[in-house]
């Protein structure tokens, strides 16, 4: 049952005028701003009536405005306008920290202090925006300082409530008034609009839009256009794709976390340039020289003897003997990417994770500097609801000294054991697929290898299942990630944090990790298992193997793993990509269109006909409502797809050079189809703060660190780079490697039914001594019937462990001093900090002066040069005073004697 005065205000709103609704920003009073908006339908349950009405009730006791109007288009539901007056927002503005500007910045920044990319990417006049737009996407640089009621006059517009705060500003306090308000009386669980809108209160909640015209019938003049407007025409728009992105505009109307967020995106996506443009010369390179390649010509060509020699069955059942010529095709693919200059690339990228990660740095903090929230830690942090009404134990705060709540040490160790275990179980479903996979990988084997040898299924077998289990892996990891995020949201909800930035940082850890298993497994399976537990074909006996079922698991090629990695590396990087693109572009859509189609099912004919006519007399929170409805989280979603891309960049990048320039090229789709998301297709999003990256970043480093290691290993083991150095290096020519790299296995024992006659041996890749039986000795004249490893496998691992460790202490050396060099923080910014503290420490003691304008007659100076006329002040005033007979004044506070003690009594006055 609906409340006596919501019904007033619903027959008051039958007389408004259709300009009322067109000007839906405002309240009726046409003065009062709309900062928020909550839905919902006339219904007859009388507890979420109740519940409802509290709330309201309750919002307007905290000093809020409400204003509910009906729908033009369902008379069922019912919107409720929420607009916070000046003196609300003055408060909420204290309480959160805000940063309000207060004085012009009259330090002016050159175009090198803007970054060495951006300094150059000025020269290219094409990527600039428009100049007749230029003044609504920049905003001026202003000194900032945390908001103080007190101190209102000292802030810029303070005169002028309507444009004091901005619209992201107004929206993000008004939010935690909603988050914070009980719906219950007297009821420590029932509080905050997201309760309320999970059981049914209402159906959504959210800040309005701007107006948007997609098609507009006539130019629309720049100074009348909103900023959604803008954004809509010069941001979101795939026409624009080699645009700069207008951070400045799309902080001032989405907020700063969304803002950093593109700012992130756009700075790595410029970074990712380079080396787009350097791995495909390298794979140029390798193209080039394979022709060249004395190991992949000698398994082609079969004028070398080394290309007839029949290769061991991958598995021991029902495949059967191949010729090495048959891997010519493959030997080819795995040299491009299983070259000398492979080391070189892993190298490049290496040292490009580390000036990404450092650049990265300095941008966020000229950017965080300029939008007032550099150094706004989390110290300034309020406490979440969730934690404030759920944690029942008690303590005062040593800092505060004021009674808050308090998880005990024991419960948080508890709740993150089982956050543990149920990682570790996360890990288990992730190996039990890896091994579902080698099932089936080896099934299809023996399949393809009972046809005959002409047959298509039995030439192009191996390809088939590379690229068979690499689609089943990609969506093996698509369902798994669903599952991932809500036992990792669910996890996080459970565990209870404190604060917005603690509960943000562990359950982004802990989807990382799920996805990091989920992602990368089967590339470390590839790269680093497969083909090394195998064993020796045919031998049973004596032998360290991994079998299944009795089944002896497969073996990589004669020519390596290399090209199943790189084949693997692709589908799932660029498949997980193209999916997660096409997935958040068509659920918007789809569910846009749902909407449409309810209304339209519940609406009669003629009222449907009356809307389409009527489409621009609807009010903007009513389109807003149709749109897709985003969850506080949503960002996270965009942050995980990138830093997913940015392992496989930097991790594996030695298998595929190619990595960073997929990946350059979807991030310049992913910046305009998020912006196209956000401006057209969602609710607006609410505008919260953040002034960095959070967690992201710390698993940048992470990332960036193993990558090292990682490249290194794959260099030294899943390459031939080693062998082949050390082959060549004693034998000055790779003449001769494949006969080199190529172990004898005795077959004349094996009952195996075969289409190939007189086979009294094969070959299989590995450093093994030849069995006596063979009467073949290797070059150290040894033979061991149990295939023991030879002194060159021994030779050859040495160098390899040697390898990894030199690469990783000299890229991990570079790294560090790279990082010490560069410093996180830009001079220029620095500077601008001393020149705010200078201006704050003056603009104090301005302000104590004039407090005590009996007392002095003087203006103080605290400039460092000013010492000598500040001891003459004080002769000049101490005279004064002795002349009225007057030599005692304790309550004036001698601040000329020294500018130590002056800067003492200026902390106690900033406080």
């Amino acid at each position: 049952m609906i409340d006596n005065s919501v019904n007033e205000v619903l027959l008051q709103q039958k007389d408004s005028t259709s300009q009322q609704n067109i000007n839906s920003t405002y309240l009726c009073d046409g003065k009062s701003l709309v900062d928020y908006v909550m839905v919902y339908k006339i219904a007859n349950d009388e507890k979420l009536t109740k519940g409802r009405k509290n709330f309201e009730f309750n919002l307007r006791a905290r000093g809020l405005k409400l204003e509910i109007r009906k729908s033009e288009e369902d008379p069922d539901l019912c919107f409720t306008l929420v607009h916070a007056p000046f003196n609300i927002l003055l408060r909420q503005a204290e309480i959160l920290y805000l940063r309000m500007p207060v004085r012009k910045n009259d330090l002016t920044l050159s175009e090198k202090d803007q970054g060495i990319v951006n300094y150059f990417l000025q020269y290219l006049k094409f990527m600039k925006l428009d100049k007749n737009i230029k003044h609504r996407l920049h905003e001026e640089m202003y000194f900032k300082e945390t908001f103080r009621q007190s101190r209102l006059v000292h802030f810029v517009n303070h005169d002028k409530p309507d444009i004091f705060f901005s619209k992201s500003d107004r929206s993000r306090m008004v939010y935690d008034l909603l988050i914070r308000t009980h719906y219950k009386c007297d009821d420590q669980v029932h509080v905050g609009v997201q309760r309320l809108q999970e059981s049914g209160g209402y159906l959504s909640v959210f800040p309005p839009h701007e107006k948007l015209i997609k098609t507009p019938c006539y130019p629309i003049p720049i100074d009348d256009a909103s900023d959604r407007q803008i954004l809509y025409d010069n941001w979101a728009s795939f026409t624009k794709f080699y645009k700069h992105q207008p951070l400045d505009l799309i902080k001032e109307y989405f907020g700063t976390k969304i803002g950093i967020y593109f700012a992130w995106l756009g700075y790595f996506t410029k970074l990712l340039f380079w080396p787009a443009l350097i791995g495909p010369l390298f794979m140029i390179y390798g193209i080039v020289t394979a022709k060249n390649d004395i190991p992949s010509n000698d398994i082609c060509y079969e004028s070398s003897n080394i290309s007839l020699t029949y290769i061991c069955p991958p598995c021991d059942t029902y495949c059967d003997y191949t010729q090495l010529k048959d891997s010519c095709l493959y030997g080819k693919i795995t040299y491009i990417v299983d070259n000398f200059s492979t080391a070189i690339f892993a190298f490049i990228m290496s040292i490009w994770a580390t000036l990404f990660l450092e650049g990265w740095k300095r941008y966020n903090a000229r950017i965080s500097y300029k939008w007032g929230i550099y150094n706004q830690g989390i110290e300034h942090e309020t406490i979440r609801p969730d934690f404030q009404y759920k944690v029942k134990n008690k303590r005062v705060n040593p800092i505060t000294k004021e009674l808050e709540p308090f998880m005990p040490t024991s419960l948080k160790l508890f709740k993150l054991f089982f956050s543990g275990v149920s990682f570790l179980f996360i890990v288990a479903l992730a190996l039990a697929f890896i091994l579902g996979i080698l099932v089936y990988r080896m099934i299809l084997m023996s399949t393809f290898h009972s046809y005959e040898k002409t047959d298509f299924r039995h030439k192009y077998g191996m390809w088939i299942i590379y690229v068979t289990t690499a689609i089943m892996n990609l969506l093996f990891i698509i369902i798994m990630n669903l599952v991932y995020h809500k036992v990792a949201y669910r996890l996080t909800i459970w565990e209870c944090p404190r604060t917005d930035s603690g509960f943000d940082n562990s359950y982004t850890l802990k989807v990382f990790l799920f996805e990091f298993v989920n992602n990368y497994s089967s590339l470390f399976y590839i790269a680093f298992v497969k083909g090394r537990f195998s064993g020796v074909p045919g031998n049973i006996d004596r032998e360290f193997r991994i079998s299944i079922n009795g089944y002896r698991v497969e073996n990589c090629d004669a020519t390596g793993c290399m090209a199943e990695l790189m084949i693997q590396l692709f589908v799932i990087m660029c498949g997980s990509q193209l999916s997660y693109s096409l997935i958040e572009l068509i659920t918007p859509y789809i569910c846009i269109n749902i909407n449409k189609y309810k209304k339209f099912m519940d609406s009669t004919h003629k009222n449907f006909h009356r809307k389409v006519s009527d489409k621009d007399n609807i009010p903007q929170y009513e389109q807003d409502y149709g749109l897709y409805q985003v969850d506080n989280l949503f960002l996270f979603d965009e942050y995980l797809e990138m830093i997913i891309q940015y392992g496989f960049v930097t991790l594996f990048v030695a298998a595929f050079p190619l990595a960073p320039l997929f990946a350059f090229l979807s991030n310049i789709f992913e910046i305009r189809s998020d912006g196209r998301k956000l401006i057209s297709m969602y609710q607006k999003p609410t505008p919260f703060h953040s002034s960095n990256i959070g967690m992201w970043q710390v698993i940048l480093e992470y990332l960036s660190s193993i990558a090292v290691t990682i490249n290194g290993l794959v260099i030294a083991f899943t390459t031939d780079v080693i062998p082949k150095s050390y082959y060549y290096y004693t034998r000055g020519s790779l003449e001769g490697y494949m006969e080199y790299s190529l172990s004898y296995a005795d077959t004349s024992k094996w009952d195996k039914v075969t289409i190939y006659t007189n086979v009294s041996m094969c070959r299989f890749k590995d450093f093994r001594k030849p069995p006596c039986s063979l009467n073949i000795t290797d070059t150290n004249g040894d033979c061991d019937n149990h295939y023991g490893y030879s002194y060159e496998f021994w030779k050859i691992l040495a160098f390899k462990i040697i390898f990894v460790f030199i690469f990783e202490r000299i890229v991990s050396s570079i790294q560090s001093f790279t990082s010490y060099i560069i410093p996180d923080v830009p001079e220029s910014i620095t500077m601008l900090q001393q020149r705010q503290r200078y201006l704050r420490r003056r603009s104090i003691l301005e302000s104590w002066a004039k407090e005590h304008k009996d007392a002095f007659d003087v203006s103080i100076e605290i400039d460092d040069d000013t010492d000598n006329n500040s001891t003459t002040t004080l002769d000049r005033y101490n005279n004064r005073k002795m002349s009225e007979g007057d030599d005692n004044d304790n309550n004036i506070p001698n601040l000329f004697d020294k500018k130590i003690s002056t800067y003492s009594k200026i902390e106690t006055l900033i406080k």
